[in-house]
């Protein structure tokens, strides 16, 4: 069983912790009345830094890290174009259902139609594919939408490279000669519902070496509010939390450790 189908058998815990939470918030509510001196505005403390450990081997046989310094930059700069460059949509046909869902371009095609679409997993779920235009704009909301001032245990909220890895084989894509996992992420602003949801999101591009050059191959989105498993696992994989999915793992450049 993969890591994606165990994450629904492990949110349940969250649940309960929730909870207990309420249970307690609702006793001090019927607690009897007694008279309080003025509180003091507490300070709200500097979230406490994760401290991600880089771990195993990477030899850049195919000079991964070249491409990986221009996607960061791309991220940096916002720079949509660098990513409609060096992406490879793949053939999905079209009235199948199902998951993954087929690309919003097949609305309307009869079935076994043919269209371009790039695979975006949602952690926890199945995920559907992207037509070109819907991976633009995704791309682009990523790209320009954040909690501006924000910060968290990870850093601030833009937009930024913040790792790379690479699965452990039973995790991986065996399609390509290489796949390198390059793990982005932001705080995705409020309120919900929206998708993705707010707070702490991340967005991994699995980009593999086709024998001549680096491409993104197909993307996974999780995290926020509602998923605080996902982060861990792919922004502090050695934590003591994290579920272990990489052999590889190494925060980018310029990430303080």
């Amino acid at each position: 069983m993969s890591f994606f189908r165990l994450l629904p058998f492990l949110c349940p815990a969250l649940v309960l912790a929730l909870a207990a939470c309420d249970e307690e918030a609702t006793k001090v509510l019927f607690l009897p009345e007694t008279e309080t001196p003025a509180a003091t505005p507490a300070v709200s403390p500097e979230p406490t830094r994760a401290q991600p450990a880089a771990f195993g081997q990477f030899d850049n046989t195919n000079n991964f890290r070249a491409f990986g310094q221009a996607a960061a930059a791309a991220i940096e700069e916002a720079d949509l174009q660098f990513f409609l460059d060096n992406v490879a949509f793949e053939d999905v046909e079209c009235g199948f259902g199902g998951f993954p869902g087929s690309p919003p371009s097949c609305e309307g095609q009869s079935t076994g139609t043919v269209m371009a679409g790039i695979l975006l997993g949602v952690l926890q779920s199945e995920g559907s594919h992207l037509d070109p235009a819907g991976y633009g704009e995704f791309l682009r909301e990523f790209l320009t939408s954040f909690e501006v001032g924000a910060t968290d245990a990870y850093g601030d909220a833009k937009p930024r490279l913040y790792a790379y890895g690479i699965f452990r084989p039973e995790f991986q894509s065996p399609d390509a000669v290489e796949t390198i996992q390059a793990i982005a992420t932001r705080i995705v602003p409020g309120p919900p519902p929206r998708f993705p949801p707010p707070g702490r999101s991340v967005l991994v591009f699995h980009i593999a070496f086709n024998g001549e050059r680096w491409i993104i191959a197909r993307l996974s989105i999780g995290g926020g509010y509602l998923d605080p498993i996902t982060v861990a696992a792919f922004l502090n994989p050695a934590g003591q939390d994290a579920v272990h999915l990489f052999h590889f793992w190494t925060p980018w450049e310029g990430v303080a450790p």
